[in-house]
């Protein structure tokens, strides 16, 4: 009779495990990296409703989100500004902690870096073959980092360039490259300039609401978010 009790009540916990870890949601920190891409800067000089942000709200309707830290997502920050932090492990006063700590904690992060520092918005020129190549070699040492930090999903935006589709072509292939190496989701954005009415505004490299919405949605659908 003993013997049966223990077994029963071994059964019932052992049920109860099951019907929790069938139940449990998963806890994702959400992580964003990056430029004005990043922050959705808009062709009006304010930050407006981004792919991070569409993420975000995804993850929160799915009740899988545990925390969203855009603290490192900065209007104009290069590649080597970022690289810099994650090196020098900058410190986020409001979370108390270190961006090292802060990627290591993350389920997912996503990066969207470049289109703003290789259409050289400030003095508008074209991009060299310098700034690409600096660019090549930061993007290089920024994912190490990252992969030495976080083995979990990381989503790599690419980039798109005005009017330099030769080199836009092969720094998104350089991306691509650097993706499989470092077992990144690639999220290819530069179909998005074949409808520029629909998503850009004048001469502004900056998408609208609409792009972003593009990019999440891509996002979404590339593995395992779908």
């Amino acid at each position: 009779m003993k013997r049966k009790i223990i077994i029963i009540i071994t059964l019932g916990i052992f049920l109860t495990f099951l019907i929790y870890q069938n139940n449990k949601k998963e806890e994702i920190t959400l992580v964003v990296l990056g430029d004005g891409m990043a922050t959705g800067m808009t062709p009006y000089g304010v930050e407006g409703y981004n792919y991070n942000d569409y993420l975000k709200d995804y993850l929160e309707q799915q009740k899988k989100l545990k925390n969203y830290n855009n603290d490192f997502s900065k209007n104009n920050q290069t590649t080597k500004e970022l690289l810099q932090s994650i090196e020098q492990n900058e410190y986020a006063e409001k979370r108390d902690m270190t961006i090292q700590q802060i990627l290591s904690k993350a389920k997912i992060i996503t990066i969207g870096i470049g289109v703003e520092e290789l259409n050289n918005n400030r003095d508008k020129q074209k991009s060299t073959g310098k700034m690409i190549q600096t660019y090549q070699e930061n993007m290089e040492k920024i994912m190490e980092y990252l992969r030495n930090f976080n083995n979990h999903k990381i989503y790599l935006l690419g980039i798109y360039l005005k009017e330099e589709e030769e080199k836009e072509e092969t720094i998104n292939t350089f991306l691509k490259d650097l993706s499989q190496k470092y077992q990144l989701e690639f999220i290819d954005i530069s179909e998005l300039q074949k409808e520029k009415n629909k998503y850009f505004l004048n001469n502004s490299y900056y998408l609208n609401y609409k792009g972003h919405q593009k990019i999440f949605e891509k996002i979404i659908n590339t593995n395992p978010l779908k």
